[in-house]
């Protein structure tokens, strides 16, 4: 797999570098692996890729002018990186932490996300997101 994934002199020197971190240095493995994408973010993406003339400088700048949503695409990144199993198995940390922590939803609501999310061929917990911030919030579920 290492030789499919892991093409050329960027890649790897930041799997090098990770894997001294984490073998040598006892670094967490989760911080070593944030760590690496965030490298190899800088090295492989265009922030100002043009798009029909205008120059975008990333998803980012939406959210910082949304806190809801960049709330919203937080907690969704700590579910994704820490939660493992389908849709299903996350639907209690979600719960406790949508219904109970953050009071984005009352218990019925989400509920009814669930129950929604159910009938669709879709993806249950992006279903249940529309609730919280329309559309746009579900969107970034699946970042």
């Amino acid at each position: 797999m290492y030789k499919k994934t892991v093409i050329n002199k960027p890649q790897h020197l930041i799997f090098l570098v990770t894997t001294i971190a984490i073998t040598l240095f006892k670094v967490n493995m989760i911080v070593a692996m944030l760590f690496a994408a965030i490298i190899g973010v800088f090295i492989y993406s265009n922030p100002t890729k043009n798009i029909n003339g205008k120059k975008l400088f990333s998803i980012a700048a939406p959210l910082a002018f949304a806190p809801l949503l960049l709330s919203l695409f937080m907690f969704f990144i700590k579910v994704g990186s820490f939660i493992y199993g389908g849709g299903l198995v996350v639907i209690p940390f979600i719960e406790n932490e949508v219904v109970n922590k953050l009071g984005w939803l009352t218990q019925t609501e989400f509920l009814a996300g669930i129950a929604l999310g159910q009938l669709t061929p879709g993806p249950v917990v992006i279903t249940a997101c529309v609730g919280i911030s329309g559309i746009l919030g579900s969107i970034l579920t699946l970042i």
